[in-house]
């Protein structure tokens, strides 16, 4: 994690603007032929005048992060400096406090199986939930067997309209043989008695086995036909039977699938395989949460935790160290940014001394000009003389 401060990092842009700046003004004074001229030198005193209130300004704003560092540093020598049970309390809030925030971060990374619509639909019906899948289950169950019931149904009835029909085929097609047969009878009758009494023939015997063939086939009508009208009654009382319980099949499967499309429709499912699907991603969703809920907790208390113990060491900067969780745990760590601290505020060390240099010689090459060509106007001299004192040029740096 990088260590941030309320100052830019880096100066050395605005420091190259600056001297680039003054180069300019350099090219303009080796340009000057006629120091004096009063005008060309009131101009040169004030743009200098210009850049030296511009320079100190910089190195204000440098003194300041300098002493922010600084201020760090010590921060940084006061955590050092706590005792055993302090410096443990510290670590431990420090980790907790990393580890909950990583839990939080980590469960923006996680792959949720329901969507938001979903989840919310299954969190008001979770107390039902339960029960609609052991129902659609059953239900489920039951539309199987109605289905699978109805089709032996429909396969008696198909057998008992097919049955009615062949007796009826074979009924009409009996009459046709008898009404063939009584033809053929009657003309052997009428051919009987012809031969007897035209030629004198005795068809006693003829006529007997013709007279028994007809008994015969009287009785196989008669027998068969009873035959027949039995069977056909058997099997209107089956298919009426069968056409009573195929219609309470029938309104027991549009009921139970009634019930089963409303459950599939209110939660978008096709099978209780789905539904159960969507209810074990519900629980761990809500797991998720309830989990995710907890870290959050704990954050909010572990992060309160560690600020009031901070704000008791009476730090200069206690919110940075909450972004600095590493260092606080580790002493490796809490080194690297003692020494990035320390290195930078070397660097700004140098460049305080370097531009104060650069103010102070610049003053001197003012002065130097005024006295050479006494050129000490009352208005430059007051401007001079404020920018002393704005820029506190009879003033010594210190560092601490």
């Amino acid at each position: 994690m990088k260590w941030k401060l309320p100052f830019g990092k880096r100066k050395r842009k605005k420091q190259e603007e600056l001297d680039a700046s003054f180069g300019k003004v350099m090219e303009e004074i080796q340009r000057i032929d006629d120091w004096d001229n009063p005008k060309r030198l009131q101009h040169y005193i004030l743009d200098s005048c210009e850049q030296i209130v511009g320079r100190t300004k910089v190195v204000e704003k440098q003194k300041a992060e300098y002493r922010v560092l600084t201020n760090y540093l010590n921060d940084i020598r006061r955590l050092g400096s706590l005792n055993q049970k302090q410096s443990k309390q510290l670590k431990n809030v420090a980790k907790r406090l990393t580890e909950t925030g990583k839990a939080r971060e980590d469960y923006a990374n996680v792959t949720h199986r329901l969507h938001e619509e979903q989840y919310v639909l299954l969190d008001a019906n979770e107390e039902f939930l339960p029960g609609e899948i052991r129902q659609m289950q059953a239900n489920e169950t039951y539309q199987y067997k109605m289905k699978r019931d109805i089709r032996l149904l429909e396969a008696t009835k198909s057998e008992c309209e097919i049955e009615r029909e062949r007796n009826t085929r074979f009924r009409n097609l009996m009459r046709k043989i008898a009404i063939m047969l009584l033809a053929c009878c009657a003309s052997l009758v009428l051919l009987f008695m012809l031969l007897q009494f035209s030629l004198g023939i005795d068809m006693t015997l003829a006529s007997m086995l013709l007279l028994l063939v007809m008994v015969l086939f009287v009785l196989y009508l008669f027998f068969r036909n009873s035959q027949i009208s039995r069977e056909n009654r058997q099997a209107i009382t089956r298919l009426n039977r069968t056409i009573s319980l195929l219609n309470v099949a029938r309104m027991k499967y549009a009921n139970v699938t009634g019930a089963i499309n409303f459950v599939q429709k209110k939660y978008s499912v096709r099978t209780s395989y789905e539904l159960n699907y969507l209810w074990d991603a519900y629980m761990e969703e809500r797991r998720i949460r309830e989990k995710n809920r907890q870290d959050n907790e704990d954050y909010r208390y572990m992060y309160r935790k560690l600020v009031k113990f901070l704000n008791s060491l009476e730090l200069f900067d206690s919110d940075i160290w909450i972004e600095q969780t590493a260092a606080l745990m580790s002493e490796d760590e809490m080194q690297k940014v003692k020494s990035n601290l320390v290195e930078r505020r070397q660097q700004l060390r140098e460049q305080i001394e370097e531009n104060t240099r650069m103010i102070q010689d610049e003053r001197d090459e003012v002065s130097r000009l005024m006295r050479d060509h006494d050129y000490y106007p009352p208005e430059i001299v007051e401007i001079i003389s404020s920018v002393d004192r704005m820029c506190g040029l009879n003033i010594n740096y210190h560092f601490r």
